[in-house]
């Protein structure tokens, strides 16, 4: 099979789109929070911005909320499931940002809303991304993973899973390098 057909069969794999959180979606990581965290509110109606109890704030970084929107709405992706694989030391606190966190400009849907599956807890990313393999039934093969820690995509790659580092959380860039991978254009 020539190269131009590979392409065309590698656009039809990515059916699962995994994020980290801490670091990779948001920042600060949950622990940096600790002496505040709960409850979040938005700032100022902010859709990328919360407030923890202490008065912190919470971002979300770069283009996360405009490739999550995409992810939840665009025609394009009708056949892909967006999940996340987070080993965040505060699971509730996650819970409660992704549920306050929006990713549309009208401040609709939440980033809670555009998640099929979640696996927010201690452990092994091999562990959250096996769970959500199980859950899915998509093959690892056909999933995309977005990490800020190189030891995490060490860890999944060895699953057969297409993964991204973004040590400096989610941009443009690591965006289109997983795109990429698959053959595909942001």
């Amino acid at each position: 099979m020539g190269k131009k057909g590979q392409l065309a069969d590698q656009r039809q794999r990515l059916r699962c789109v995994v994020f980290d959180l801490d670091a990779c979606c948001w920042d600060p990581e949950m622990y940096q929070l600790w002496g505040g965290g709960a409850p979040f509110r938005r700032k100022n109606n902010e859709r990328n911005t919360l407030i923890d109890s202490r008065g912190v704030e919470v971002r979300l970084l770069g283009p996360t909320a405009r490739i999550w929107h995409e992810l939840h709405t665009h025609e394009r992706w009708s056949d892909t499931e967006l999940c996340i694989a987070s080993r965040c030391d505060e699971p509730s606190w996650a819970e409660e940002c992704l549920s306050l966190f929006h990713i549309d400009e009208q401040r609709e849907i939440t980033m809670n809303e555009a998640v099929h599956t979640k696996r927010i807890h201690k452990g092994n990313k091999q562990t959250h991304l096996k769970a959500i393999q199980e859950a899915t039934g998509i093959p690892f093969q056909e999933m995309l993973f977005f990490d800020d820690d190189s030891h995490n995509i060490s860890c999944v790659a060895q699953l057969g899973v297409e993964c991204v580092h973004t040590p400096r959380g989610m941009t443009v860039e690591t965006w289109a390098e997983g795109l990429a991978r698959f053959g595909l254009a942001p």
